[in-house]
């Protein structure tokens, strides 16, 4: 198939979704693309039918519906009906619910299983003061992030910097080490691609002493030894070896009746609240 770009259907959806967010620009672009690329015909000339049969071959009801709903916006531009997609769509929405009740069930059930042996938020404070009074650096600096900025492992894969100029990749996070400060900034994590680059400010004298270790120890070199693995560097060195999911859970438990501070949270590690109501809330209350 020849280069999308060059075709007018593309152009005129694109124009049509001009005023969206950069997210949703690039989500809708990606399905248009996918969709398109199925059917290999503009989307205005395949029937609705087709575009369900095209939607039904995906696994997943999230899936299915974000297909079926480039469907419908793009027939919608040309004056189509879109009546069976739409049907389709709240079908698919229905399943897509069920589902959701279904893992939710499932997680809430897990979480309830490992509340008991989780630690406080006190031990894991404690452990962390251990690692800097032991001038454990590399993981001082580690377990510093993932309570304090609630970190995936991912987010730390940085590299240390002491110019602003060195910052410039848009796909590789930084630690950029200043007077009285360090600059953490976030290009590259989980959800990067929904809430965009995180920056950070840290002042913290503990925490601008282990960087500077740090950086005299690895130079230029990733703050991960293998970037491709940091899990793995991650786990070892949190509490118990437990996991930065694990020290979520205890964050959110901890917090679970401060709304305002779970929302700070979720926005820090690039989480919805409804995610973590779902997916963190191991004491299983309810947010309003």
């Amino acid at each position: 198939m020849a280069n999308i770009e060059n075709y007018p259907e593309f152009d005129v959806f694109m124009a049509s979704i001009d005023g969206k967010s950069k997210a949703t620009i690039k989500s809708y672009s990606t399905q248009y693309r996918k969709l398109k690329k199925a059917l290999d015909k503009d989307i205005s000339e395949s029937s609705q039918k087709t575009i369900i049969d095209v939607a039904q071959q995906e696994e997943k009801a999230n899936s299915k519906q974000a297909l079926i709903n480039i469907g419908i916006l793009v027939r919608r531009l040309y004056k189509l009906n879109v009546e069976t997609l739409e049907k389709e769509r709240e079908s698919t929405k229905n399943e897509r619910d069920r589902t959701k009740n279904e893992i939710v069930g499932q997680v809430k059930e897990k979480n309830a299983e490992i509340k008991d042996d989780l630690p406080s938020l006190d031990e894991l404070e404690e452990y962390t003061d251990y690692l800097y009074e032991n001038k454990k650096w590399f993981e001082y600096i580690i377990n510093y992030l993932l309570i304090n900025y609630q970190t995936r492992n991912k987010d730390l894969d940085f590299t240390i910097v002491g110019l602003k100029r060195e910052t410039k990749d848009k796909d590789k996070n930084f630690m950029w080490l200043e007077r009285g400060k360090v600059t953490f900034i976030r290009n590259n994590y989980k959800t990067s691609g929904t809430y965009g680059t995180k920056t950070d400010v840290i002042s913290d004298e503990k925490f601008l002493t282990a960087m500077k270790r740090m950086k005299t120890k690895i130079g230029t070199n990733s703050f991960i030894p293998n970037p491709d693995d940091p899990s793995y560097y991650v786990k070892k060195s949190t509490y118990k070896q437990i996991g930065e999911g694990a020290y979520f859970k205890v964050l959110v438990n901890t917090n679970r009746g401060d709304l305002q501070k779970l929302k700070s949270m979720g926005e820090s590690r690039g989480t919805a609240l409804d995610t973590i109501a779902t997916n963190y809330d191991i004491a299983l209350v309810e947010l309003d």
